[in-house]
């Protein structure tokens, strides 16, 4: 696998994406903005609120997952993932360290990698993916089973077909992330395969709101499922500000694989451009919302023993990869209101 570490001001054609993938510009914020630390200038997850109504909701995300309370839910189906094995245009990503996370996002063209089924209530169009970890083993993901955190959480965020990315926002289906959690490996052989290519793209986002567009030819979305098509489902909420309610959860139930040295290519990045990760304040790691609760809302799960025999990740998907995706009207919105609205977005 190979990345082009060159970097290069991104043309008119992946302008749209930029701006999309900003997210929310730390080193421009006002003298307080929400954050993961209670330091001076900085909103922690537990005041979010104040700022941001919808963050004390009912149906607030992230989830602890008992297994022992999840039920099987028999309507819930194979996931089916349309076109989640193209690659950006040029085999270019856009990757940017916004100071909460890092980000990843393409230009697709008229044919965009789309999930569906699986319980879903409509077709879904991807948007970005990004990551969530911790700053020891111990911790990281936004979701825990049974007790335990994982080390990185990644998210596959989509908004339905049909719907703009704000009107997404105002319905309580309008989203649809894919949560894969990654689990530590000592054996570099079994870490999963493309995350090296993920990581150099990564090492070239050190200091905040620098996007860089980087070649990844080995890197599409279908390289991040896991082999199992089980997963658990629940309904919830964005888990940063604004924290809408608007999310199908689906949380893989296999975890993919990391080593030490890959997370910490993550934990090297920096929240501030103060440029010193001595600096408790400059260090982006933790970077995930505490546990939320469960008001009455049960886990539920599809166990994959219906899916589809032979779906051969070596091929195309470990659980459905269509060569198709649906049709449907893409819905713009200006590049000044899409800045404004995802400088507060980020799952």
């Amino acid at each position: 696998m190979s990345v082009d570490t060159g970097f290069y001001f991104a043309p008119l054609l992946f302008a749209v994406q930029i701006v999309l993938a900003l997210g929310q510009n730390v080193s421009n914020l006002p003298s307080h903005h929400w954050g993961y630390k209670s330091v001076i200038d900085e909103i922690p997850p537990t005041d979010w609120q104040k700022d941001f109504p919808s963050c004390k909701g009912k149906y607030q995300s992230p989830m602890a997952i008992e297994t022992s309370r999840t039920t099987e839910n028999p309507s819930l189906t194979q996931l089916e993932f349309a076109l989640y094995g193209i690659h950006p245009q040029n085999d270019t990503w856009v990757v940017i360290n916004n100071g909460h996370a890092v980000q990843f996002s393409g230009v697709f063209g008229s044919k965009l990698p789309t999930v569906q089924a699986g319980g879903l209530p409509a077709s879904y169009v991807f948007t970005q993916f990004h990551f969530h970890w911790g700053s020891t083993d111990s911790r990281g993901s936004e979701h825990s089973v049974d007790g335990k955190r994982y080390p990185l959480e990644l998210h596959i965020v989509h908004r339905k077909v049909t719907e703009d990315d704000l009107e997404a926002l105002t319905e309580s289906t309008g989203m649809a992330v894919i949560a894969i959690l990654f689990e530590l490996t000592d054996d570099k052989d079994l870490a999963h395969q493309h995350l090296d290519a993920v990581v150099q793209a990564i090492q070239l986002t050190t200091e905040p709101n620098i996007p860089k567009s980087v070649r990844i030819p080995s890197l599409s979305l279908a390289e991040f499922l896991p082999s199992s098509p089980a997963f658990y489902r629940y309904q919830g909420s964005l888990t940063t500000p604004p924290c809408a309610e608007a999310v199908e959860w689906s949380i893989m139930r296999q975890p993919q694989k990391v080593t030490e040295a890959q997370l910490n290519v993550f934990r090297r990045l920096h929240e501030r451009n103060i440029g010193n990760l001595t600096i408790p304040e400059d260090r982006l790691v933790d970077n995930f919302r505490p546990l939320q609760k469960p008001n009455g809302r049960v886990v539920s799960y599809y166990s994959g023993q219906t899916a589809t025999p032979n779906a051969n990740f070596a091929t195309e998907s470990p659980i459905i990869l269509k060569s198709q995706a649906p049709k449907f009207a893409q819905v713009r919105i200006p590049a000044v209101f899409a800045l404004v609205f995802l400088s507060v977005i980020k799952l």
